[in-house]
C-alpha cells in the first residue's frame, strides 16, 4: 500500500570474485573477420536446428569450423542438420571450436544491426567475438562434434525441384490431421507429381498435392511435420531442391543455385 516501508535484501558477490577477461589473452589471440551480417544470417539457419537439452552436450551448440578458404558453421540434434558456409582470408590457420547456444543467440542478436566486420579470437577454450564497441567472450564445449560429412549423402538419385511456398502450404494444410508426438507426413513423389498425406487417425486422413519437377520413379518417405517446417522456413529462395540417395538414408533440402546452405533429414519409419 502507499506509504508502505519497502526492504528488499539481494544476494551478490564481491567486485573480486567478479570473473575480468585476460586482455594480453584477448589481444595477442589470432583472429580473422568476417561481415557481421553474414555470421548472423549463418548462426539463423543453425540455432532452430541444434538440439536444446540434450545430455550429450556436444549437440547443445554450433560447431565453427575454418578449412582453408572456407567457413562453415554446423548444428545437429543427430536428427537433423543445418550447414552454413562462407569464404574468409586464407592466411587464418585452420582451426574447430564448439560455440554453446547461448552463447550463438547472443551473438547473432548483438549483430542483429551490425553492418562492420566482427573479429573472431580464437583462444585456448575460450572465444572472443569484437563487433564495433561489443566484445563478447565464450567459453568453448569440450569434447568432439560428430563428422558431420557422414552424414550428408554423398551422391544424388533422385532430384526434386519445386516451389518453396507452395510446398509450404502443402504441408501446413495437413496440420489438422496431426494429433499426438508423433506428427508424421508422408512424401510420395510420382513423375511431375508430389502427394503429401498423414496417416489415418480419428479424424480421418488428409492428402494434398502439388507439381514438381521430377522425372525419375516413384517412392515415398515420411518426414517429420516440425522438421519439414523448420527447414522451408530455412530456406530462402523461392525454388529449392530435394536430393535423396536412398529412401532409407537422409535427405538433403538447398535452395536452389545456393551452395552457401544445406539442410538434412533422416526419414520416420513408415
Amino acid at each position: 500500500a502507499p506509504g508502505t516501508p519497502y526492504q528488499a535484501n539481494l544476494h551478490s558477490i564481491s567486485a573480486e570474485d567478479f570473473p575480468v577477461p585476460n586482455r594480453d589473452e584477448l589481444t595477442n589471440a589470432p583472429s580473422f573477420f568476417i561481415k557481421g551480417f553474414t555470421l548472423k544470417e549463418m548462426l539463423s539457419k543453425n540455432l532452430p536446428f541444434a538440439a536444446k537439452d540434450d545430455v550429450r552436450y556436444t549437440f547443445n551448440s554450433v560447431f565453427f569450423e575454418k578449412e582453408n578458404l572456407e567457413f562453415k558453421t554446423v548444428s545437429s540434434d543427430t536428427k537433423r542438420l543445418a550447414l552454413a558456409k562462407t569464404f574468409v582470408d586464407a592466411e587464418t590457420k585452420n582451426f574447430t571450436m564448439l560455440i554453446p547456444i547461448k552463447a550463438a543467440k547472443i551473438i547473432r542478436d548483438f549483430l542483429e544491426s551490425a553492418d562492420s566486420d566482427l573479429e573472431i579470437k580464437i583462444m585456448p577454450k575460450k572465444s572472443g567475438f569484437i563487433c564495433e564497441n561489443m566484445t563478447l567472450i565464450s567459453n568453448q564445449i569440450g569434447g568432439t562434434f560428430p563428422d558431420y560429412r557422414m552424414v550428408i549423402p554423398d551422391m544424388t538419385n533422385h532430384l526434386i525441384s519445386l516451389s518453396k511456398s507452395a510446398f509450404l502450404f502443402l504441408i501446413k494444410s495437413l496440420t489438422p490431421f496431426l494429433t499426438g508426438d508423433i506428427q508424421k507426413i508422408i512424401l510420395s513423389f510420382k513423375p511431375g507429381n508430389l502427394i503429401a498425406y498423414t496417416d489415418e487417425n480419428e479424424l480421418g486422413k488428409g492428402e494434398n498435392s502439388l507439381p514438381i519437377n521430377y522425372e525419375g520413379e516413384s517412392f515415398e518417405m515420411a518426414f517429420s511435420y516440425r522438421f519439414l517446417l523448420d527447414i522451408i522456413s530455412a530456406i530462402d529462395e523461392e525454388e529449392m531442391l530435394i536430393k535423396i540417395k536412398e529412401t532409407d538414408k537422409p535427405a538433403i533440402f538447398i535452395g536452389k543455385d545456393n551452395d552457401k546452405a544445406l539442410f538434412v533429414s533422416v526419414p520416420m519409419q513408415r
